[in-house]
């Protein structure tokens, strides 16, 4: 069971270097879009119509792979004024529950846009690019899959710290 657990983590580990590298591709390109905005509206005067949807929909998608990796390492604000003057037992599990709430929120929005999006995007294409409605908005699904993924190895990496002193 104890090696079932370190390779998820492992593979979690993984999927997080891999998606690390695609939100910064994605944030590149999406500069690179609204940067060519700029130089056609400003300074060509004319203006392309696809390059705002095209920087939405990395915007989604970048937004929605790096939360994973801020899940997974817990990197998110949080005022732990009150926590932290608790007992270390009971910091833990406060920690605990409130991982186990962002996994169940993870995990609902998954399942309900596993539901909704194709219903909705299936026959919708983008107005500028033309492409399925499904390919901009399947970045929620992805991304909420891998944020429920990087909440189990949140937890997991809790109880490994907990335990392993």
């Amino acid at each position: 069971m104890n090696e079932i657990i370190e390779d998820y983590y492992s593979l979690t580990g993984l999927l997080d270097k891999l998606f690390k590298h695609i939100s910064i591709l994605l944030m590149g390109v999406m500069t690179l879009t609204v940067l060519l905005q700029i130089l056609f509206r400003y300074i060509m005067k004319a203006p392309l119509i696809w390059t705002e949807e095209l920087s939405r929909y990395l915007m989604i998608w970048m937004a929605f792979i790096a939360a994973s990796s801020i899940i997974r390492n817990w990197e998110s604000i949080s005022v732990d004024l009150f926590v932290g003057k608790l007992s270390p037992n009971v910091q833990f599990y406060i920690k605990l529950f409130n991982k186990i709430v962002v996994f169940a929120f993870c995990l609902l929005i998954f399942i309900i846009s596993l539901r909704i999006y194709p219903k909705v995007s299936a026959s919708q294409k983008a107005p500028a690019l033309r492409i399925n409605m499904l390919i901009p908005q399947s970045g929620v699904i992805i991304g909420m899959l891998l944020m429920t993924l990087q909440t189990i190895s949140a937890i997991i990496l809790d109880f490994k710290r907990r335990y392993q002193k």
